[in-house]
């Protein structure tokens, strides 16, 4: 499902970007520049007002997506690493040791046969 977001997410931006690209500026220019005046033909008299009205809806949709990934990224994420580790310490901490038999101790047995060959 994160995924899924996140793509719809990036069409949104590459829409937006255009969008913004394609809009008149304060000074008048650079509609021509970037869309070849295709958009006033595609769109009327009104281009800049159906430019702008398609950019508004789209960053609402995009500030949207983001919203949902984010809930749906937390969701489906596992816990904080800190978390984890503070857990399995506390694993550690409670599982009781065992006891093992005592190994026996080499240097006792080299003295033992230093004495057996003298």
């Amino acid at each position: 499902m994160s995924g899924f977001l996140t793509f719809l997410t990036l069409i949104d931006a590459i829409v937006i970007i255009a969008l913004v690209l394609m809009q008149r500026s304060k000074s008048g220019g650079g509609l021509g520049a970037v869309a070849g005046g295709q958009s006033e033909a595609m769109f009327g008299a009104n281009a800049s007002n159906v430019l702008t009205k398609l950019t508004a809806w789209c960053s609402g949709i995009f500030f949207v997506l983001v919203m949902l990934s984010i809930i749906a990224s937390k969701a489906s994420a596992p816990t904080s690493v800190l978390t984890e580790t503070d857990n399995q310490a506390a694993v550690v901490k409670t599982t009781p040791a065992t006891k093992e038999a005592p190994a026996a101790k080499p240097a006792a047995k080299a003295t033992e046969k230093k004495a057996e060959t003298k």
